[in-house]
């Protein structure tokens, strides 16, 4: 969990800052921007485990029919999948980007370097086959890898911006 909002948080807010404004300054609305919805999430996901301890169900579907309407209990469920597909498709966007750019100066056929491309290679022959994995387990170790690599280019954009 940690990786990918911080992983995401690192491609993202860099390019969402330069987009508005070239200033040094601007990055202060961004990161209280940024604290302020993470508060609002956090406290988002305090009610939804108290809601949980109060009507000692587990999932957003038990809780939604024994507090609003067992007809209805459906809703939460598609808004989880809708957010995890949404959520898909932005790192795809994010990966097709960032190798698109990589893959230009290699001298490839300007066919395969481009975006589309790029997105559905990446889909079809690595996220799709990690997605159907039964299991996550062995994917540990790779997600502590990327948690290391997101502090380490943390410290380098802290010694960056201080020298």
């Amino acid at each position: 969990l940690v990786k990918n909002i911080v992983g995401a948080g690192m491609l993202c807010m860099p390019a969402g800052i330069s987009a508005f404004s070239s200033s040094p300054g601007a990055v202060l609305p961004a990161i209280t921007f940024t604290l302020l919805f993470g508060l609002a999430s956090a406290y988002g996901f305090m009610l939804i485990a108290d809601t949980c301890s109060r009507t000692g169900k587990q999932t957003y579907g038990d809780v939604w029919a024994k507090t609003v309407s067992p007809k209805t209990a459906w809703l939460p469920i598609v808004a989880c999948l809708a957010k995890a597909g949404i959520g898909c498709m932005s790192y795809s966007m994010i990966l097709g980007d960032c190798f698109s750019l990589l893959l230009e100066p290699s001298g490839l056929p300007p066919i395969l370097c481009s975006r589309s491309t790029v997105i559905l290679v990446l889909t079809a022959l690595v996220l799709f086959p990690l997605c159907s994995m039964k299991s996550l387990a062995p994917l540990a170790k790779f997600s502590v890898l990327g948690v290391l690599g997101n502090t380490y280019v943390c410290f380098f954009v802290l010694l960056r911006y201080f020298d």
